[in-house]
């Protein structure tokens, strides 16, 4: 009898991926169109982190991180991190952005509002 295949977080599903250290996300790499410097580039960082690690369970210290940030940057760099995320997901599973968001939204059983879909889309 073959074992079953396992990963670093426990037993592999057909169709499941995880992050891992094989291929882990580069910001610059699935956000082309950013270019982040300086501050910009800590703050796009721990956006992108701070959702890992709230989905590992781990809270994000957001009140002393987005103290010495304007006011409404975190939304801007949040939004570019979800971004990020998606692509990097949907390029991990090779699909485009929208067939990835389309399985996912499947998968979660969520339908968009009525109104909401383009002329064309299922």
């Amino acid at each position: 009898m073959t074992p079953e295949p396992t990963g670093r977080y426990g037993p592999r599903t057909p169709g499941r991926y995880t992050a891992g250290p094989s291929k882990p996300a580069r910001p610059g790499g699935h956000l082309g169109e950013c270019r982040f410097q300086g501050r910009e580039n800590r703050k796009i960082q721990f956006a992108i982190l701070a959702s890992a690690s709230a989905r590992g369970g781990i809270q994000p210290d957001l009140l002393d991180e987005l103290a010495w940030w304007q006011a409404d940057d975190f939304w801007w760099y949040a939004l570019a991190a979800a971004v990020a995320v998606i692509r990097a997901c949907a390029d991990r599973m090779h699909l485009s952005a929208p067939a990835f968001a389309q399985q996912l939204s499947a998968l979660w059983k969520i339908t968009p509002p009525a109104g909401r879909m383009r002329q064309g889309e299922p």
